[in-house]
């Protein structure tokens, strides 16, 4: 306990605590300003993804009514890597697309979800839970349409973001402490030269005064000895 006060009452010491913690901050609020840009950006082209999905199924509509819709969402639905469909009656039931089960008050409202909402698509186990972004749009039959997009990847992002943060803090923790292993040594090898010096030049200065050493450098000696003695 006395070393380590000892070290936190070194200068250099105190220095890089402080370094440590600015560059943690520092560290802490790019994370989060990035994670909040990429964040933005995929919510757009999500959000691009489905306005563009709607309007395909929203011209089958036009041209086919109700049976035109549901065909043209069975199909869709079965693509690899498909969004997300469904076709709810006035009261919510599902009717046709690929989720088994939404989270109750998704299809209450038209427009876009605000936040995201967990859902199953058929023929996931139970255990799987899957969140999305959509919208809603209600049909002049009262009928609901929702199609959506999951948003999985968007967590992984973020996952992937704070990994790399604690990784690059701890690489960086570990490179200091390996390089202040023990600052308390290097201020005694610091006080130990500066001890000699002090000392060789008091012995020099000490040496008997010849005729052929003008007094100006014996007087220049006794300077630089207090100034090293001074400074020590």
């Amino acid at each position: 306990m006395s070393r380590l006060r000892a070290m936190l009452s070194t200068t250099a010491v105190r220095l890089s605590a402080l370094y440590l913690v600015l560059f943690a901050l520092c560290a802490v609020a790019l994370v989060f300003y990035v994670t909040a840009i990429s964040e933005g950006m995929q919510r757009d082209r999500t959000q691009s993804a489905i306005a563009d999905e709607l309007r395909i199924v929203a011209g089958a509509y036009r041209g086919g009514g109700v049976a035109g819709l549901v065909r043209i969402i069975e199909r869709r639905s079965r693509q690899p890597g498909a969004n997300l469909y469904a076709i709810a009656s006035p009261v919510g039931d599902l009717i046709a697309g690929n989720i088994s089960s939404l989270q109750p008050g998704v299809l209450d409202e038209q427009g876009w979800t605000l936040v995201p909402f967990r859902y199953q698509r058929i023929g996931d186990v139970e255990a799987e839970d899957h969140r999305a972004l959509a919208q809603v749009v209600f049909l002049p039959n009262g009928m609901r349409l929702m199609v959506g997009r999951d948003i999985g990847e968007r967590e992984q992002v973020r996952g992937l973001v704070r990994q790399a943060l604690v990784i690059a803090l701890a690489i960086m923790l570990a490179g200091h402490m390996a390089g202040e292993a023990d600052p308390l040594d290097r201020l005694r090898a610091y006080g130990s030269s500066s001890a000699a010096a002090r000392s060789s030049a008091s012995t020099t200065c000490r040496m008997p005064a010849r005729r052929s050493w003008p007094a100006i450098s014996r007087n220049a000696c006794r300077s630089m000895a207090r100034a090293m003695s001074s400074t020590g």
